[in-house]
């Protein structure tokens, strides 16, 4: 009796844990991608590719991981007409702090809603480094790598 008690409570248990990462996954899926502005890259009098500035609908700063971007920032990446190479993709959570139709922003509002930037090389799609800010606008993390989880 306790034996079919337990296996029950397992497997109930089981059943939840389930139910939770489905959930989290659904909840963290990016619906809609929207570009807010794009601007050049000069180096030496040259463009040599775009920042884009992406609205990234319903992500928040909890629930993003470095594979989601990445494949994220790639697609997108592949799908810019205007701008290209989009090397530089900055996704932002919200863009109530955006002056529309403005290129000159004020950097430490809109980087409060900031999730990652990645710079993305476009010949082997892979990512450079990535940039993170806090809730405050002031960048916490310039790296290679994704940012480390904190202890």
């Amino acid at each position: 009796m306790k034996k079919n008690i337990l296996i029950l409570l397992g497997s109930l248990l089981v059943c939840v844990i389930i139910s939770c990462n489905y959930l989290d996954t659904k909840q963290c899926k990016c619906d809609k991608l929207k570009t807010l502005f794009t601007i050049p890259g000069i180096y030496e009098g040259k463009t040599i590719g775009y920042a884009h500035y992406v609205l990234s609908e319903n992500l928040s700063k909890n629930c993003i991981d470095s594979a989601m971007m990445v494949d994220l920032a790639i697609k997108y990446s592949d799908t810019v007409k205007v701008g290209y190479p989009a090397n530089i993709i900055m996704f932002f959570s919200s863009d109530k702090d955006f002056i529309p139709n403005e290129t000159s922003q004020v950097m430490e509002e809109i980087n409060k809603s900031c999730l990652v930037v990645i710079n993305l090389d476009v010949i082997t799609k892979k990512p450079n480094d990535f940039l993170f800010y806090n809730e405050q606008g002031n960048r916490i993390y310039w790296g290679k790598k994704w940012l480390p989880k904190r202890k």
